[in-house]
């Protein structure tokens, strides 16, 4: 954001939020003059507590809200770069992309080794069965809650 447009956008509200401190700073170095606080979010541990289930041999999960551009291109860079690199040295590999808003593009990654399910009513089992998650974001900010819905 620049300083023109925080200028335009913000200049009637007397304090602005951030999730993360990265984001903070960065909001300060544009707008030196701004009010800002951080209020960082996390995930729910009453919620997001380990599941006594069998995890899914040679399974991968990747899960977001796929209509945030960062979070598409994360799992097409991971399909397109890793996951055959991954298929090569593990036998019947399984992506499951889990999540909100797959654009056609990312369901037509559907093969023999990924699953695209979409938007589900619980996540929960989901983290649990995956043997590994992965989070190959390569751009955007603030704060990444899934690396703390997937404790064990």
């Amino acid at each position: 954001m620049s300083a023109a447009a925080h200028h335009r956008w913000f200049r009637n509200f007397n304090r602005r939020v951030t999730l993360s401190d990265d984001d903070r700073q960065e909001y300060i170095r544009i707008a030196p003059s701004a009010n800002v606080t951080t209020v960082p979010n996390a995930a729910d541990i009453d919620f997001f507590h380990p599941m006594k289930v069998d995890v899914l041999e040679n399974s991968l999960l990747y899960f977001g809200n796929f209509e945030w551009q960062p979070q598409e291109d994360a799992v097409l860079y991971f399909c397109r770069d890793i996951l055959p690199l991954i298929c090569k040295r593990v036998a019947n590999v399984k992506l499951y992309i889990v999540g909100r808003g797959p654009s056609p593009v990312v369901q037509k990654l559907q093969s023999e080794n990924v699953i695209v399910t979409g938007f589900v009513d619980d996540i929960r089992e989901y983290i649990a069965r995956a043997g590994v998650v992965v989070l190959p974001l390569r751009v955007g900010a603030g704060t990444n809650t899934a690396c703390s819905r997937r404790w064990r």
